[in-house]
């Protein structure tokens, strides 16, 4: 027999999906700003971001499955936050270390996959330098941002989203400004996505209490 959804059901889905797709398409206008301004500096630059970004997708992929892991595992045993949390401390901070060291030796070898002039593969060289100390600042945020959106707490991920975004866009118009180009651009998406991560975790401690920092205690033991 057929079960009618009711309307309560429909709005309790829309209510529950709707700061998520908020967050995305907010995220995705202030990163799509970001990149014009890092473009408007001139051919090179277009050419070193398209590389970059292609070669970003790549290297943040171990970290988005841990994160992707992670939200599961915490949604289905809210109990046990304190474990899993600490769980993924661990496995984030130490893959995304280790992955950090390979990319920073190989930097240059890397930018072979592409065809590209002496100038546009050095700054490529730079930025993927850059890339690997912003990795473990990145990898490290997707334990707080999940743990907000377990607690349906996506309106605070927004305001961290927006604020960051905005130090983002500021940094790279100061950049551009003082001709500090594609390496100073990089420099403020890595000093945004610190002010991201700190942000997320002061939310979330806020809301949680001791269970994030009784993570960190444990995370410290293990080492």
């Amino acid at each position: 027999m057929k079960q009618r959804i009711s309307n309560k059901s429909i709005m309790s889905v829309l209510l529950f999906v709707l700061p998520y797709i908020i967050v995305e398409f907010t995220n995705i206008i202030l990163i799509t700003i970001d990149r014009a301004l890092s473009n408007s500096i001139g051919t090179t630059a277009i050419i070193v971001f398209a590389s970059l970004i292609s070669l970003d997708s790549a290297i943040n992929t171990v970290q988005e499955c841990i994160s992707q892991s992670h939200s599961i595992v915490l949604s289905r045993d809210r109990k046990n936050n304190n474990s899993i949390n600490t769980v993924a401390i661990f496995l984030q901070m130490s893959s995304s270390i280790i992955i950090s060291l390979i990319i920073f030796i190989f930097a240059n070898k890397l930018t072979y996959i592409y065809t590209l002039e002496n100038d546009a593969r050095n700054i490529l060289t730079y930025l993927l330098k850059l890339k690997a100390i912003q990795l473990p600042i990145l990898a490290i945020s997707h334990i707080p941002k999940n743990d907000l959106k377990i607690k349906g707490k996506t309106n605070l991920i927004l305001i961290s989203t927006v604020i960051s975004s905005l130090f983002n866009i500021l940094g790279d118009i100061i950049s551009i400004k003082l001709g500090f180009n594609e390496v100073g651009i990089y420099v403020a998406t890595i000093i945004s996505t610190l002010i991201n991560t700190i942000l997320l975790f002061i939310f979330s401690v806020l809301l949680t209490g001791p269970m994030l920092c009784d993570s960190f205690t444990k995370f410290n033991s293990l080492k």
